[in-house]
């Protein structure tokens, strides 16, 4: 039985290169790539290589996305479409975007971005992140850190972010809440219960009244949140983009 492949390097090295070359010539034949015995004995005789160590490179390149089950493409191909390189620079430089959003950006309709999505997603190039409440997904480049993705839902909503910049200063109530940022309490209610769920809130019963304060345990990650939203080379990329 093979292992699980180890964290290798996402570049082939010169003995995949060459197994991704000859796989390429049966692809052009109009062949769909599959991890079979038809592409191992093409390899095996192209690259005059055992079929064993054929099977062990194949292995190694499906576990990273470099070949794809069922796909006419390499990951090296990939980005040869301009749309799709356009897309992934806009995730790049706008992390936690949603669909309708770079939909604009790019200016193309939903169904030909989703389609492109899901190419760069099986790929490995991107990730995304589902929420059901409020429903929306995030798009996101695969290697971007998953534990900031919270904090870009939250910080789409107005209303989350004057909660959230209320609680870093002062414990407040529901009533409270409301007076400050004049919104009824069913609103503010909506907003609290949304941001508890994402385990930003501890709630407190203080002098008969049930106080919420920001869970400072995710303050380290929350300034690492704002610093990277806020950076430069964040805007930068993003002012070279659509």
């Amino acid at each position: 039985m093979i292992s699980e492949a180890k964290a290798a390097s996402p570049d082939p090295n010169k003995s995949e290169e060459d197994v991704i070359a000859a796989i390429r010539e049966l692809l052009k034949k109009h062949l769909v790539f599959q991890f079979n015995a038809t592409f191992i004995d093409f390899c095996k005789k192209k690259l005059k290589i055992p079929a064993n160590e054929v099977y062990r490179i194949l292995y190694s390149l499906v576990q990273r996305k470099i070949l794809v089950p069922g796909s006419i493409l390499t990951r090296e191909e990939i980005l040869e479409n301009s749309t799709r390189t356009a897309i992934l620079k806009i995730i790049q430089a706008n992390p936690g975007i949603h669909v309708r959003e770079l939909c604009q950006k790019i200016e193309m309709n939903n169904s030909v971005v989703r389609s492109h999505l899901k190419v760069l997603e099986t790929f490995n190039y991107i990730r995304r992140r589902d929420y059901a409440n409020p429903k929306i997904t995030l798009l996101f480049t695969k290697e971007f850190p998953d534990k900031y993705d919270d904090f870009f839902v939250i910080w789409k909503s107005e209303t989350d972010r004057q909660i959230i910049q209320l609680l870093l200063r002062e414990e407040l109530n529901i009533t409270e809440f409301s007076a400050k940022l004049q919104l009824h309490h069913s609103t503010i209610q909506y907003h609290i219960e949304k941001l508890s769920k994402f385990d930003m809130l501890v709630k407190e019963s203080k002098d008969q009244s049930v106080k919420f304060r920001f869970n400072t345990e995710k303050l380290g990650v929350f300034d690492e949140f704002l610093a990277l939203i806020t950076s430069p080379a964040l805007h930068e990329a993003q002012n070279r983009t659509p």
